[in-house]
């Protein structure tokens, strides 16, 4: 008889399972992902800001759209827009994968609980980073010029 593991593809699958979620902790707990992460908040934050601001403009009579892509066309417009847009980006990336992060070491108290939370903090890393392709999408049209490709790419998306 051999001394071979009865389940070798089990064992191999737990050391990967640890091995990720040790990785994603790693990343999560990185000094350069949580400040990336709170940018994204920020960033997150003004994109919505400047969303309610549009539509209170265009509730009384402005012009403008009140969207995702109102708001950052209405920043790349500005001083210093594609600079911000860049940036806004890279912070919402790091959002996504500190989220995403989060999600393989969540905790519960049963099954069913840690599927919800693991499903809810990769809804919200897969929204943020869905974001982030957004701004990077304006950031190149502003830098080009090409706002009506973004729109299409955005409605394609959408």
């Amino acid at each position: 008889m051999t001394d071979l593991p009865a389940q070798p593809a089990l064992d191999r699958a737990a050391d990967s399972r640890e091995r990720f979620k040790e990785a994603a902790q790693r990343a999560h707990r990185n000094r350069s992902v949580r400040a990336s992460a709170r940018v994204g908040l920020l960033a997150n934050g003004l994109v919505h800001a400047l969303i309610g601001g549009i539509a209170l403009g265009v509730a009384n009579g402005g012009t403008g759209e009140a969207d995702q892509l109102g708001a950052l066309t209405a920043i790349s417009a500005g001083p210093g827009g594609a600079v911000v847009l860049w940036l806004s980006t890279l912070a919402l990336w790091g959002l996504a994968l500190w989220q995403g992060t989060n999600a393989a070491f969540s905790v519960a108290p049963n099954r069913r609980v840690l599927i919800f939370r693991r499903s809810l903090n990769l809804g919200k890393a897969l929204g943020f980073a869905f974001l982030g392709t957004i701004t990077f999408a304006v950031a190149l049209g502003a830098r080009s010029g090409g706002t009506e490709a973004v729109r299409e790419a955005d409605a394609a998306i959408v």
